[in-house]
C-alpha cells in the first residue's frame, strides 16, 4: 500500500512539473528549461529528467542571433559527461562507425545515397546520385529527433558565432578535461568535453563535435569543431561515416 501511494505522488509530481514548466524554447508540443544564469531577471526552470531523455537546459550566451545552447551533449544529463556518438546524419549509436555500416551509402565513400550536390554525383554518388542538400534535414538531424521541437544541431556558422562570441578557457571541470565557454556579454556559460572519438582515439585531451552542415567540396565529409588545450579550430570537416558527439542548440520561440 506504501508503495502505491510513493508511486500516486511522484506521478501527480511529474504532471504538475510538467504543466508548469516554461521553456525559453517552447512550443506547443515540447519543452525544456532556461537558461542558469546569475541575473537576477532570469527565470531559472530545473531539467525534468524521466526514463528516456533528459532535456538539457537552454543556455543564453548573449549571442547576435539568439541561439541558445544546450547544457550538456547528447546522451547524457550533466555537462562533464562525455555523452553518445552519432555518424553524421545518423540518429542512433552503434558499435561500428565505418562506412559499411553508414546509413547514407551503399557500403563505400563513394557510393553515397544522400547529402551530394550535383557537381559530386559521377565521383561520389551511388550511381550518379545528386539532392544537392547542404544541411541535415529535420528527420537526420538526431538532436532534432530525440529532443523534439525546435532543438537541433547547429551549423558550422552558428559554431563560429559561439567561437567569436565567448571566450574559451581549457580548464578541468569533475576532472574532466574540456572547455568553458562564456559568454562575452553575460555571465553564462556552456562546458564542451573533451571526449575524443568513437573509436576511443584522444580521450580527454581532443573534444570532436559534428555541425549540421555538409562539407560542400567534399560530399563525403561534412563540417564540425575539433580543440584541443592550446588550439580551437571552427573550419575542421571530417569523413560523414566517424562517430563524434553533438551539442543542441535551439531557437526562442515567441
Amino acid at each position: 500500500m506504501q508503495k502505491y501511494f510513493l508511486a500516486l505522488a511522484l506521478a501527480t509530481l511529474s504532471v504538475l512539473a510538467s504543466t508548469l514548466m516554461i521553456s525559453a524554447c517552447d512550443d506547443d508540443d515540447n519543452s525544456a528549461s532556461d537558461p542558469i544564469s546569475t541575473d537576477s531577471t532570469d527565470v531559472i526552470i530545473p531539467v525534468v529528467v524521466d526514463s528516456i531523455l533528459s532535456i538539457p537546459e537552454a543556455v543564453d550566451l548573449g549571442l547576435p542571433s539568439g541561439l541558445l545552447w544546450a547544457s550538456f551533449n547528447l546522451g547524457t544529463t550533466a555537462p562533464e559527461d562525455y555523452g553518445d556518438h552519432y555518424a553524421w546524419g545518423e540518429t542512433e549509436t552503434k558499435e561500428t562507425y565505418d562506412w559499411s555500416t553508414y546509413k547514407w551509402c551503399e557500403g563505400n565513400y563513394d557510393k553515397l545515397t544522400k547529402y551530394v550536390s550535383q557537381s559530386q554525383s559521377s565521383l561520389l554518388g551511388n550511381e550518379g546520385f545528386y539532392d544537392d542538400k547542404i544541411t541535415l534535414d529535420p528527420a537526420d538531424d538526431v538532436a532534432h529527433v530525440l529532443l523534439g521541437g525546435p532543438w537541433r544541431m547547429p551549423t558550422i556558422k552558428e559554431f563560429e558565432e559561439l567561437y567569436r562570441n565567448c571566450t574559451w578557457t581549457w580548464t578541468t571541470q569533475k576532472h574532466v578535461n574540456g572547455y568553458l565557454v562564456q559568454s562575452k556579454t553575460n555571465s553564462n556559460s556552456v562546458f564542451l568535453s573533451a571526449g575524443g572519438t568513437s573509436s576511443g582515439y584522444n580521450i580527454g585531451s581532443y573534444g570532436y563535435y559534428w555541425s549540421s552542415s555538409l562539407f560542400a567540396t567534399f560530399a563525403n565529409s561534412a563540417h564540425g569543431i575539433t580543440f584541443h588545450s592550446s588550439h580551437v579550430n571552427t573550419s575542421y570537416y571530417r569523413s560523414r561515416e566517424a562517430g563524434f558527439f553533438v551539442r543542441p542548440v535551439c531557437v526562442p520561440q515567441d
